[in-house]
């Protein structure tokens, strides 16, 4: 039996409330827009302005290393 223990980093991206709610705002707008329902604003583009902004502040604090 041959057991292969190499270990590979994974460009992960963890959930964030920022992306989590992002996604939460644009399905609910999908969802009203699918049902005629008219809405005066979605912010849909301010959720997506918020998940950027948190994941270039995550690019920003993480070190990589190149070995």
């Amino acid at each position: 039996m041959t057991i292969d223990t190499n270990v590979q980093e994974k460009n992960i991206t963890h959930p964030t409330d920022s992306k989590m709610s992002h996604r939460a705002i644009t399905k609910l707008a999908k969802a009203t827009k699918d049902r005629g329902i008219l809405l005066r604003q979605t912010y849909v583009r301010v959720a997506k302005q918020a998940a950027d902004h948190t994941l270039a502040q995550a690019i920003a604090s993480t070190k990589v290393t190149l070995a």
